[in-house]
């Protein structure tokens, strides 16, 4: 997220910053702006924090949101979703794009943070230990049970890179 203090898209060589509310801005190549400027740009904020570029339009007199991810990659109506490779939903550059699968998309998804769970993706309580567990192909797999919470974190990185590759959401480990 980008906080500028003016109304007006702004390009700083290939990069034009494209704006979606007050003093925010979303990033997208130089050469998608004449593409982009036909609408009118909106903050979406997830219910996770999660914050988007979106843009509304109104076929046949129904309301139609379409983030500008999709709508840089051309996704359209298409089952296929757009990846902010680094996680940051404002930054729609097409080096930080990818088209991906749900299930692809699901891979590359930061941790979800409650109560019984770790800071850790994958990681869980099990009673005085952790538990580490990856899905692959809607099915859960149990990683095993370790001492430590970092145990786990690690047991689930390394699945994650066998299964997911490239997709796959590593732990940053706190030592």
């Amino acid at each position: 997220m980008y906080e500028l203090f003016w109304d007006e898209p702004y390009k700083i060589e290939r990069v034009t910053f494209v704006p979606v509310g007050k003093n925010l801005y979303a990033e997208i190549d130089a050469e998608d702006w004449e593409k982009a400027k036909e609408h009118k740009w909106y903050l979406l904020r997830k219910k996770n924090g999660d914050t988007y570029a979106q843009m509304f339009t109104y076929p046949g007199g129904k309301q139609k949101a379409t983030t500008l991810h999709r709508f840089i990659l051309d996704l359209g109506d298409s089952k296929l979703q757009g990846d902010h490779i680094n996680h940051c939903g404002l930054d729609n550059r097409k080096s930080n794009l990818r088209v991906v699968s749900h299930t692809q998309n699901l891979q590359n998804q930061r941790p979800r943070r409650s109560g019984k769970y770790s800071s850790y993706k994958g990681v869980c309580r099990a009673r005085e230990k952790w538990e580490a567990r990856i899905c692959v192909f809607k099915k859960k797999v149990r990683l095993g049970v370790f001492e430590t919470e970092i145990e786990a974190a690690q047991a689930y990185n390394e699945a994650a890179i066998k299964y997911f590759g490239d997709f796959a959401c590593l732990n940053e480990i706190k030592i």
